[in-house]
């Protein structure tokens, strides 16, 4: 076996007992659990107490697995629980939240520290990133679920799709994972402009990822746009097509930082379903409303994932 931890922290306006109250109560888990919303059908069990040691609940699903978490520890600026995973292998981590007051504020870390079998160890440092974005995609709707009570994130699985051929022109870009809410709008501004100036007809607005490396936070993607005809183009816009294929489709409505949320569903429906999906492009993002105009909840991202 080979150890591994991982440790991802937030800060949330609400006092520690606030927070504290609802983690130690499971039942309130499937409001903001970032397995939880990608397979809201899966099937959970809790124990008859909750809010104490001892308290505990079951989940099973298609996409998340099973597994069981058990309170083993209560502080008033830790919790402790022990996780129990079943499928997709079986393991076991220890898990917690501490908490930190700042001000009005309460610094919210999540921690886990377990083991994984010996097959897994060429893999240890992508399973590390992906625990880590679930972790950074639960504590964003712990945050949100907490200071306003609702959470702004949903999903559709649209499941097995076709996907017909486009052309596009488009920009390529290169930058760290944090970036990438402000390199993309400013090459769709480019484009649209320089599509205009040609006067050319725009149509789907889209980002081809060709790469997205979680252990390195590094992407490499082309922002794009659909045309109807040929324009000729030189840097920085490229020309291009997407093939015709089939696809796994997701459809995400809410705020686009919620969008890791999209890309987890999708790779689960396909891992679910052993879809064998190309690893160039990764996969495309379409925008299907206007960010501009278009208030944040309501922004619709279609996540596809082209099938091999």
């Amino acid at each position: 076996m080979a150890a591994y931890q991982v440790s991802r922290s937030i800060t949330i306006s609400a006092p520690i007992k606030t927070i504290r109250t609802s983690l130690i109560d499971f039942t309130q888990w499937p409001a903001w659990s970032p397995w939880l919303i990608i397979e809201p059908t899966a099937t959970l069990e809790y124990s008859d107490s909750q809010s104490e040691v001892g308290a505990n609940y079951n989940w099973e699903g298609q996409l998340i697995g099973a597994g069981s978490m058990q309170i083993e520890t209560l502080e008033d600026s830790k919790i402790e629980i022990k996780t129990t995973f079943i499928r997709p292998f079986k393991s076991k981590a220890d898990v917690s939240f501490e908490f930190e007051s700042i001000g009005d504020e309460t610094k919210v870390t999540w921690n886990m520290s377990g083991k994984v079998p010996f097959f897994l160890i060429p893999m240890l440092k992508k399973i590390k990133a992906y625990v880590g974005m679930d972790y950074e995609r639960g504590l964003r709707l712990l945050k949100e679920y907490i200071e306003t009570g609702s959470l702004s994130s949903s999903i559709t699985i649209d499941g097995v799709t076709h996907h017909p051929a486009i052309k596009y022109i488009g920009i390529e870009n290169e930058c760290k994972l944090t970036d990438i809410g402000k390199v993309m709008p400013t090459s769709f501004q480019t484009l649209a402009k320089f599509i205009q100036e040609k006067n050319g007809s725009m149509g789907a607005v889209f980002a081809i990822y060709n790469e997205f490396d979680l252990v390195g936070q590094h992407a490499s993607f082309i922002s794009a746009i659909a045309i109807d005809r040929d324009i000729e183009v030189e840097a920085p816009f490229i020309m291009g097509e997407l093939e015709e294929s089939e696809c796994v489709k997701v459809t995400h409505t809410g705020p686009y930082p919620h969008i890791g949320n999209g890309w987890a569903a999708a790779m689960g429906y396909a891992r679910a379903k052993e879809i064998k999906t190309t690893k160039s492009p990764i996969g495309i993002e379409y925008y299907l409303n206007d960010p501009v105009n278009t208030p944040t909840n309501e922004l619709i991202t279609a996540v596809i994932l082209p099938i091999k």
